[in-house]
C-alpha cells in the first residue's frame, strides 16, 4: 500500500518544520571565548530504534546535558547534532529554567545545536538549567552543571 499524497505532504510539512536556517545567533555563540577547561556532553535522546536488535525495537530515551568546567571567565558549549527521521535538523530552543548562577546563550551553528553556559565570576558549585527544544516532537532537555575550583 503506497501512502496517499496528504500523508506524504504533512510528512514533509514536519520535517521542514524542523529544518529552519542552519545557523541562528551564530554570532553571538561564535564570539564566546571558550573556556579552558569544558567537558560538555548531550546523547542521543527521543525515541531510538537499534538497528539490527529486533528485541530492543524502538525505546524511549530522555534528553539529559551536562556541563563541567572551570570558572576562569570562559563559556563551556553543548554542540549537538539533532537528527529527526534521518534529516539533520536544528529546530528552536527557548529556555524554560534559567540558571541560578550564570547565563546561557542558545542557538545552532555549523548544523547543531548549542546551549552556551557561563557560570557568574567566582562562583563554585552546580547549577542547572532547562531549555525547550521545539521540534516534531518537543523535547525537554535538563541540564546539570557542574563548576569546579
Amino acid at each position: 500500500m503506497r501512502p496517499s499524497f496528504l500523508t506524504c505532504a504533512a510528512l514533509a510539512a514536519l520535517v521542514s518544520g524542523c529544518q529552519q536556517t542552519p545557523d541562528r545567533n551564530a554570532q553571538a555563540l561564535a564570539s564566546l571565548r571558550p573556556a579552558a577547561d569544558c567537558q560538555s556532553a548531550l546523547p542521543f535522546f527521543g525515541h531510538v530504534r537499534y538497528p539490527g536488535d529486533p528485541l530492543r525495537g524502538w525505546q524511549f530515551i530522555p534528553a539529559e546535558g551536562s556541563i563541567q568546567m572551570r570558572n576562569d571567565g570562559g563559556w563551556c558549549s553543548i554542540r549537538h547534532q539533532f537528527n529527526f527521521n534521518g534529516a539533520i535538523a536544528t529546530p528552536e530552543m527557548t529556555m524554560l529554567d534559567p540558571p541560578s548562577h550564570g547565563e546561557v546563550v542558545l542557538g545552532a551553528l555549523e548544523g547543531r545545536i548549542r546551549l552556551a553556559y557561563q557560570p557568574k565570576p567566582g562562583f563554585i558549585g552546580t547549577d542547572q538549567f532547562r531549555v525547550r527544544l521545539h521540534s516534531p516532537i518537543p523535547e525537554e532537555i535538563p541540564v546539570r552543571v557542574v563548576v569546579i575550583p
